[in-house]
């Protein structure tokens, strides 16, 4: 897949995320077909990262119970101080359990001061397309917008964030 150019972003005031970073992602269409887009959010936040970059690593690992199936359970975060925050967050759990316990990850970036909470997104998904399931490699339709209770998943993950920040001398 090819990385495209920010679309922009979005400045979002009184909340922990600074702001939303829209991208597109632009893949070419399987065996020769046309291309497609995926689109991408990136929850943003200000910071000075400065010699915290392993501190504010995190990135959440599902807990899958079943073969075929493979129910989501649980999820356990990895990385540094910043997923032992999280994964102690219990309403943080169950607001992800319920929006289906998605791939996160949260990445500092030090040269561009800040930190991002990303999706990871699966370009495969499969749709309905006159009673026949096809797979899709794209995100189509509502699940491309990110919902309300995703926003404030995203935005306790920022708080976590900032108490990491504020603690530092």
């Amino acid at each position: 897949m090819e990385n495209l150019p920010p679309l922009g972003c979005v400045k979002v005031e009184g909340r922990n995320i600074d702001l939303v970073e829209v991208s597109r992602i632009g893949a070419g269409g399987s065996e020769g077909g046309p291309g497609h887009l995926v689109y991408r959010y990136n929850y943003v936040v200000k910071a000075n990262v400065g010699n915290l970059e392993n501190k504010l690593k995190a990135e959440a690992k599902q807990i899958k119970k079943g073969f075929l199936s493979s129910e989501i359970i649980d999820y356990n975060w990895e990385g540094g101080e910043l997923a032992q925050l999280l994964n102690t967050d219990s309403e943080l759990k169950n607001m992800l359990l319920e929006l289906g316990s998605p791939n996160l990850m949260v990445t500092p970036y030090k040269r561009d001061q800040y930190v991002g909470i990303m999706p990871v997104i699966s370009p495969i998904t499969t749709i309905v397309i006159g009673g026949i399931p096809v797979k899709y490699d794209g995100i189509v339709g509502r699940k491309a917008f990110p919902t309300r209770e995703a926003f404030e998943a995203y935005d306790r993950i920022a708080q976590h964030i900032r108490k990491i920040l504020s603690s530092q001398p």
